[in-house]
């Protein structure tokens, strides 16, 4: 009887941290509204990063390594992120004019060691409502091999005199 009561008392403990220590929806906003202003500003940081090397294909190839050195680090940050304030689109921050900037472009980047962890994130956050249709769409359509267009909603695809072509969409 006295094991069967002990037995009892662990598994209840046991079940009590294992749900405290998800991150629900709600504490999800909470943590993300408290933090929102130092995360604003390291996600700018991390855009930064990812771009600085991206200015030119030549450049690109001379730094490869440290690029993908940085996409890995940013990659591993933004699940951080992910697991603990949802995901950081652009519309939860309230910022106006140049402040502004697309984190879901870091995603953009990310080796595919990481797709199968980013997918199942990104559906959960896209069910939430704190990923929008087309970022989730951009950076599927990395995932899954950069084939064809990202699948924009409102996306239309813009032939350009040199045959190139490229999508003008009417929000992100």
């Amino acid at each position: 009887m006295c094991i069967t009561r002990i037995l009892f008392i662990l598994f209840a403990v046991c079940s009590f941290f294992i749900c405290s220590g998800q991150n629900t929806d709600e504490r999800k906003a909470l943590l993300f509204s408290r933090d929102s202003v130092k995360l604003f500003k390291e996600l700018q940081t991390m855009a930064v990063t990812d771009q600085q090397y991206r200015k030119s294909t030549e450049t690109f190839h001379k730094h490869i390594s440290e690029v993908n050195g940085i996409d890995s680090i940013n990659t591993t940050r933004m699940i951080e992120i992910i697991n603990t304030y949802g995901f950081p689109s652009a519309h939860r921050f309230k910022t106006k004019g140049k402040e502004h900037f697309t984190p879901h472009i870091i995603l953009v980047h990310a080796d595919q060691q990481f797709a199968d962890t980013l997918w199942k994130l990104l559906l959960i956050e896209k069910e939430a409502g704190r990923i929008s249709p087309n970022e989730y769409a951009h950076i599927d359509w990395h995932l899954k091999g950069r084939h064809g267009i990202p699948q924009f909603e409102g996306g239309k695809v813009k032939k350009r005199k040199n045959g190139s072509t490229r999508v003008k969409f009417t929000s992100f």
